[in-house]
Parts: structure tokens; C-alpha cells; sequence
């Protein structure tokens, strides 16, 4: 599934120490086919760990953009160990045919910034590293998402505690959406639900969860890779993807 992941060319596992806290934002690496495709994401509170792939400017159609990569459990003790999937983005596959891929991993917590693994297909190392210059803050009002070619009108609310929000929204094809992104601590970390309704051509149906952090990055050109801030949230279920919120500019 992976080749040469990330800056670690060792093909072996360390003891590690820790444990550490791992709660926050991560990136490496994924080789594949003769290009590299950056991974960024994030790790909850519970372990859960999600990673997806970013676009290179002007190198769109290099495999993995857009794919979601989920991880072993990873709660910051020393050592982790389990399967780790590959989910090919909507309505593609994945370099090597179908829609997912999953194999056995194992890895290492090296520190709080540093997190080192390997599976059949290669080795990588996680690096934390901060997308958002300054502290996450609730979307409020309107704003526009995409996932896949599917942009969707949607409208913000903060709620419950810290940076909290959540939001209604539809598309002009009779798709709805609503859910609700839920801040963990004061970390660019947001626990993310929604459910998508409808019944034509709506790309996906349902209720999915998810994780979610804010960058400054528009990691899918949907918005000419223009400054801002930018929500993105990598979503589980049926069929995962990764759906980027921004806000317009005045």
C-alpha cells in the first residue's frame, strides 16, 4: 500500500518511550509511482487517526490525492500495533486497483512530535506540525464545501463548549447536510458527524463520523490555493472522503 513513506528509511521498529500526547495535527509522505503526495491529518483523544492527501500544485493527478489513510490506534504509548487502510478518494481507485487497501502495521511513538512505522510495503514517520497560524475558531455564517465535484452552500453556527460549531447545508441537486465539528480541549482537533440525505444524485447518503482541524492551506485547489482559513473534515463510512470548507473572502 505504501512505498517509501515519509523521512524514515529504517526497516525497523524502535522500543520508544513515552507515553506521550499525541492529540493534534500530523504529516508525512506517501511515494507511490513516481510521485510524492503529502499526508496531513489528524489523532484524537481516542487514538483514532486520520491522514489524507494533499494536492501538489500543478501535479493534480498524482495517485493518493485525496485518498484517506486511517492508522492503527495510536493513544501515545510506546508502541502500536494493527491494521492500517487506504480508502481510495470518491469515485476513484487506488494505484494499485479497488477502493481499499489494508494491511498489517506496526509502529512507534518516538516522542510527541515524532511517530515511526512500517507495514509490508515500506516504512514511514508522522510529524506533527501546525497547518493554522494561531488557534482554531467556530466558522460563523455562510460559507462553501466541496468533496469529490460535489459543492455544497452551507451555513455555520458555533456551539457547546471551546470552538465548537454546527451546520445545515444542500447542494443544487437535492442533497442536505448537517452535522456538527466538536473541539477537543483547546486543540485543532474536531470530532465531526454528519449525515447527507437525498434522493438523486446525491454522491453519498447517510450518517458518518469523522475527524476534523483547520489550516491555512487549501489543500484541494478549490479555491485557486487563495490565503484564508480552511475546514476540513476526513469522514469514515461506506465510502470515505474528505470534505474542505471555506470560508468566502468580503
Amino acid at each position: 500500500m505504501l512505498t517509501n513513506c515519509g523521512s524514515s528509511s529504517s526497516s525497523s521498529v524502535g522500543t520508544g518511550g513515552g507515553p506521550y500526547n499525541v492529540v493534534g495535527n500530523w504529516q508525512t509522505t506517501v511515494t507511490a509511482n513516481g510521485g510524492s503526495v503529502p499526508f496531513v491529518g489528524v489523532i484524537n483523544s481516542q487514538g483514532l487517526a486520520l491522514l489524507f492527501g494533499d494536492v501538489v500544485p500543478d501535479m493534480e493527478d498524482i495517485d493518493y490525492v485525496g485518498d484517506t489513510w486511517e492508522l492503527p490506534t495510536i493513544t501515545g504509548a510506546s508502541s502500536f500495533s494493527g491494521t492500517t487502510s487506504m480508502y481510495a478518494a470518491l469515485g476513484t481507485q487506488l494505484p494499485g486497483g479497488g477502493t481499499v487497501d489494508t494491511v498489517s502495521m506496526q509502529g512507534t511513538v518516538n516522542s510527541a512530535t515524532s511517530i515511526s512505522g512500517k507495514n509490508s510495503d515500506g516504512s514511514f514517520t508522522l510529524s506533527a506540525y501546525s497547518p493554522l497560524s494561531g488557534s482554531a475558531t467556530a466558522f460563523s455564517g455562510k460559507t462553501s464545501g466541496w468533496f469529490d465535484e460535489n459543492g455544497f452552500n452551507l451555513a455555520f453556527t458555533p456551539t457547546g463548549s471551546g470552538q465548537s460549531m454546527s451546520f445545515t447545508g444542500s447542494n443544487t441537486f437535492g442533497c442536505d447536510i448537517s452535522g456538527s465539528f466538536t473541539q477537543e480541549a483547546t486543540n485543532n482537533v474536531f470530532d465531526v458527524s454528519m449525515t447527507i440525505t437525498g434522493t438523486v444524485d446525491c454522491p453519498i447518503t447517510g450518517s458518518m463520523t469523522g475527524l476534523g482541524f483547520e489550516s491555512n492551506s487549501d489543500y484541494f485547489n478549490i479555491n485557486e490555493f487563495q490565503p484564508g482559513t480552511y475546514l476540513y473534515a476526513d469522514m469514515l463510512g461506506s465510502t470515505p472522503f474528505v470534505f474542505e470548507i471555506y470560508q468566502p473572502q468580503p
